[in-house]
């Protein structure tokens, strides 16, 4: 199978098929007598896998970590394990902050909708009330000197 071939069957472009050759996610292609890479039926499950890994967060690095264990013999479920257990564990962390940061937005809308009062400056007192978020975003941090 060419390239425009594989790509079509496995719903990527022919870059990434390039890409992912060199990046040594997928096998080397054969070549034909003209040069053009000639693929077998083995790249498009290797392409649906690390598509699969992709779609778990996994990075390109330990998607390649994973295909060359299991390429060299060696079970990969362990490292698979190791990794998925890493990702729920930052899940779980930005849940909860997420979880933290909804409930003060909530209250700030809650005390701004019922009519709060405001400082003798001119503040809103929802927002002079509200606990500061534990991670600013870039949006909102200040600026550096």
């Amino acid at each position: 199978m060419f390239i425009g071939e594989v790509a079509k069957r496995a719903g990527v472009s022919p870059h990434t098929i390039r890409y992912y050759e060199a990046e040594r996610l997928i096998g080397r292609p054969a070549r034909s007598a003209a040069g053009y890479r000639v693929y077998s039926l083995r790249v498009i499950e290797e392409l649906a896998f690390v598509r699969r890994a992709q779609g778990l967060g996994l990075s390109l690095t330990e998607t390649r970590e994973i295909l060359n264990l299991g390429r060299s013999g060696k079970s990969p479920c362990d490292r698979v394990a190791s990794i998925c257990e890493t990702r729920l564990a930052d899940i779980e962390r930005r849940m909860q902050e997420l979880r933290a940061f909804r409930d003060n937005l909530r209250a700030a809308y809650r005390a701004a909708k019922n009519g709060c009062t405001v400082s003798a400056e001119g503040f809103c007192q929802a927002i002079l009330t509200a606990v500061p978020s534990a991670t600013p975003s870039s949006e909102t941090a200040e600026p550096e000197a």
